[in-house]
């Protein structure tokens, strides 16, 4: 097992773990929520894992772009098929992350628009946007009217109030 997976995998599963509290309690329905002028909750959910699947690829190919767009329309609307598929996404990242040479986690950089971090700092940005997507969430589930006291406590250590 090499040093990035072994130094950054305990604090990566506790935040990729954020996705799954929240829809633990989340409806199908409360997936069309929509904030004014904004997505519903649930495209703001599947374009996080549209953005999360290229940086798996990116761990796999040392190349990320933002163009992936899953095919399923109906992700967006199905709590079930999102859970399924972070989870998917969870298992797929530990297995690229686990099968990185210790050379590449010293000195391979992913390409990024003319950005090249290292593998350490691309693995800090990935949970950086889980971190910021679960934000905007926490928001929708505000407006939504979930109390603090509806969500994991993890949720509530992590994320703070609502």
């Amino acid at each position: 097992m090499n040093s990035l997976y072994q130094r950054e995998a305990d604090v990566l599963h506790e935040t990729q773990q954020l996705r799954h509290h929240v829809l633990d309690v989340l409806t199908d329905e409360q997936l069309s929520f929509a904030l004014p002028d904004n997505p519903t909750l649930g495209v703001v959910l599947r374009e996080h894992a549209e953005v999360e699947h290229t940086y798996v690829e990116s761990f796999r190919t040392f190349r990320q772009t933002f163009d992936y767009r899953h095919p399923d329309a109906e992700l967006d609307r199905s709590r079930a098929k999102l859970q399924a598929w972070y989870s998917r996404i969870d298992h797929e990242l530990d297995a690229v992350l686990m099968a990185l040479s210790e050379d590449d986690v010293q000195n391979k950089t992913v390409e990024r628009y003319g950005w090249y971090p290292k593998l350490g700092i691309q693995i800090h940005v990935y949970r950086e946007a889980i971190l910021i997507t679960m934000a905007k969430v926490s928001v929708y589930l505000r407006a939504l009217g979930v109390k603090p006291e509806q969500m994991p406590e993890r949720w509530r250590y992590w994320m703070g109030y609502l």
